[in-house]
């Protein structure tokens, strides 16, 4: 969705059709799912399980998407613009899961 708004400004620097490595971006998102899942079992910080689903959600991918990615925009080459509306692309996504994640969650305890 967001492609068109942040291609243009990594300029030449992002996989394409063939080249685009699905396999590794499917285990990368799979391994924030997992952690998140545990972390959801564990917090419990509030009693309401979609307000448990975007905190921990969201204090995820902060760390995970913004910490990396600005990390990486300093390191490399990458602009920090395109790399944080990556990043706030790839929030919603995981703040979302967390969300319906918890309700799985709390339904199952129900």
């Amino acid at each position: 969705m967001l492609n068109p708004i942040i291609k243009p400004g990594l300029a030449g620097l992002m996989r394409t059709g063939a080249h685009t490595q699905i396999a590794v971006l499917t285990g990368g998102f799979a391994l924030i799912v997992a952690v998140l899942t545990l972390l959801l079992t564990m917090v419990r910080a509030t009693r309401h399980w979609a307000a448990r689903g975007f905190v921990v959600g969201l204090l995820l991918s902060l760390a995970c998407f913004f910490g990396t990615y600005t990390f990486l925009s300093g390191w490399t080459v990458l602009p920090t613009v395109e790399m944080c509306r990556t990043a706030i692309a790839d929030t919603v996504t995981v703040v979302i899961g967390a969300i319906l994640i918890a309700f799985v969650q709390d339904y199952r305890r129900a």
